[in-house]
């Protein structure tokens, strides 16, 4: 199994190409970082169980804007996938992680209902973009106000801690039947909302644990074995950045 390495971005892949490609070229190459759109496609392949490289865009630094990179992504953005399976053509390049989660349930068949049942198959589509359109901005602006603005905005703290409970109010009334994932089913939007849900337990976001279904939701999704070997990653590179809250001045972590 491939898991993203807080020193290296050279991750050995150990497939055998015979399809004419470079030696050493992975099947799979994730360009991303430790944020949470790319946990995301880093938590799909664990759950897929597919081998895959992380080639590290420090974001913090610029790289994304600089070299390959840079000439690779339409937007400058992580994550980006390079699927390089396909042996008549050039390798696939997807950005954008709802597009990649969503292309690789298509292309494995798994964590997404067939067209035989559409009915299923809507549910979860609903909330990926439920997810991509909703939670991820509100939940980005929640940490840019209260993480990494240069100062306190008052209305913009309060703003964002306002839309915050919406959201998970949005998702504990989901998940108020008892359900165990958010379409019944562990499904890739299950996999997308915890981009951010792998944060919830590391005192990133105030409050979210009077909401009892996320919080059951929230370990359901922590104590599946795939993902639970990224979360140690997860905390260790919050905590070497030393977040303060701009609220209190308390350390996230």
């Amino acid at each position: 199994m491939m898991v993203p390495d807080l020193k290296t971005n050279n991750i050995n892949n150990n497939n055998n190409n015979d399809d004419g490609r470079s030696e050493g070229v992975a099947d799979y190459q994730v360009y991303g970082f430790y944020t949470s759109c790319s946990f995301k496609v880093y938590f799909m392949f664990e759950e897929l169980n597919i081998p895959y490289q992380t080639c590290l865009v420090n974001i913090r630094v610029g790289e994304h804007f600089k070299g390959e990179f840079a000439e690779m992504s339409p937007n400058n953005k992580i994550p980006m996938l390079i699927d390089n399976t396909y042996s008549d053509s050039e390798p696939l390049k997807i950005f954008e992680s709802g597009a990649i989660i969503l292309y690789l349930a298509e292309k494995y068949q798994k964590f997404l209902p067939p067209l035989s049942k559409p009915k299923e198959r809507c549910q979860v589509q609903q909330w990926l973009a439920w997810q991509i359109s909703e939670m991820q901005p509100t939940l980005t602006s929640y940490v840019h106000y209260f993480m990494m603005a240069p100062e306190p905005l008052a209305f913009g703290m309060e703003k964002a801690e306002q839309d915050l409970h919406k959201i998970l109010k949005v998702l504990d009334k989901r998940l108020d039947d008892g359900r165990k994932y958010i379409c019944n089913e562990f499904s890739i939007a299950d996999i997308a909302c915890f981009g951010f849900g792998c944060y919830f337990n590391l005192n990133v976001f105030k409050g979210w644990n009077k909401y009892e279904n996320v919080v059951r939701w929230v370990n359901t999704m922590s104590s599946r074995p795939a993902i639970s070997k990224l979360l140690p990653i997860v905390e260790q590179t919050l905590r070497i950045r030393k977040l303060k809250r701009l609220d209190n001045q308390e350390l996230v972590l």
